[in-house]
């Protein structure tokens, strides 16, 4: 496959992961879950990435009394994002080991979450939005790019695009914040 051919493929979303240890310092974390948990608005912050994380992830878990077994969720903002954290325990049983040796290891998933809840059903039937219009408008609702949503549609931007221009045909607004704006007056 040649570059040109890659650089034109649609990324991938990729879900924000990082692993703990017992005492909840992490252990390994992929790239997205640094550009969450290092995400800041200051640009004179000069602390290494682990530090930023390490931080970040104590004020996310802080408030949270984990239970032994099960899932526990977690909410947290990012930059002008909000994002959920699913904290799941994990037990790890070490190779070769004849005494049973284990250790609890716990995985955190970091996930995007919409700012508000918004019925985007009805408001589909109200505008008369095909199914594609409607995919489109709660994506968009979530507070996703141009790109991310084409990536979540595996669509180009420039249809994503189009898809947003219909809308605003059909809702007669004239912006993107216009669809939001509309929204929200509609769900009240």
């Amino acid at each position: 496959m040649q570059q040109s051919e890659r650089a034109s493929e649609p990324s991938r979303v990729v879900p924000a992961l990082v692993l703990l240890d017992f005492s909840f310092k992490p252990v390994s974390y992929n790239e997205e879950a640094i550009r969450i948990l290092t995400y800041t608005s200051d640009s004179k912050m000069t602390s290494s990435i682990t530090s930023l994380m390490e931080t970040q992830l104590r004020s996310i878990l802080a408030p949270v009394c984990l239970p032994a077994s099960g899932g526990k969720l977690v909410e947290f903002r990012s930059g002008r994002r909000n994002y959920v954290a699913s904290l799941v325990p994990l037990s790890h049983q070490r190779h070769g080991s004849s005494d049973g040796d284990s250790s609890i290891f716990y995985g955190l998933l970091l996930d995007r979450r919409p700012c508000t809840i918004v019925d985007i059903s009805l408001i589909s039937e109200q505008f008369r939005l095909t199914p594609r219009e409607r995919e489109t408008l709660r994506l968009l609702a979530t507070g996703l790019t141009t790109t991310e949503i084409g990536e979540r549609m595996d669509i180009s931007p420039h249809t994503v695009k189009a898809f947003c221009r219909l809308i605003m045909s059909k809702m007669q607004v004239s912006s993107r914040s216009g669809i939001i704006g509309k929204l929200f007056q509609v769900s009240r």
